[in-house]
């Protein structure tokens, strides 16, 4: 018996906090009926098994597993291992969970150290990135600003419009 995970590992990304869920295939891609023993989620304790149960496969037979992940942290990891009736007796497929920092406002980033905003004497506002990571401006002007280096734009003209996140 042999057994195939599709995919290798999963990704799950939610952009504002909501549970996401991905699914897992195992597949019986052997010669002889496989024996799923048991499935177990190793790592953090926001990922569980939603669906999917220790089943035999014969050869060409399939079954679904769905991970269920309720974000805590901004990236979050797991393992889902699968005992079974194969010559290494298990087989594993890790499964990341990555949330996106919160935007925080011009004030906000500012306040942190890692923005500098000045308007120049023909109104134009130049940021300044001059913290250690990048950080993504929007909506009005939905441009990164890597460390060290400044933006201009003549769009940006009030700080209640525009959003600093760090990515």
């Amino acid at each position: 018996p042999l057994l195939e995970i599709d995919p290798p590992k999963m990704d799950l990304v939610s952009a504002d906090g909501s549970a996401r869920q991905g699914d897992f295939v195992l597949k019986s891609v052997g010669t002889q009926t496989l024996e799923l023993h048991e499935l177990l989620l190793l790592g953090d304790d926001s990922f569980s098994i939603l669906e999917g149960q220790p089943v035999s496969l014969e050869p060409g037979d399939q079954t679904r597993v769905t991970i269920l992940w309720e974000p805590e942290e901004t990236y979050e990891t797991a393992e889902l291992w699968v005992t079974d009736n194969t010559p290494l007796g298990s087989a594993m497929a890790p499964i990341t969970g990555t949330m996106p920092p919160p935007c925080l406002g011009l004030a906000e980033a500012w306040n942190i150290g890692s923005l500098y905003a000045r308007v120049d004497a023909m109104g134009t506002m130049i940021l300044e990135n001059t913290g250690n990571v990048q950080n993504t401006i929007s909506p009005v002007l939905d441009h990164t600003v890597s460390p060290e280096k400044s933006m201009t734009s003549k769009q940006a003209r009030s700080q209640n419009t525009m959003c600093a996140a760090s990515t």
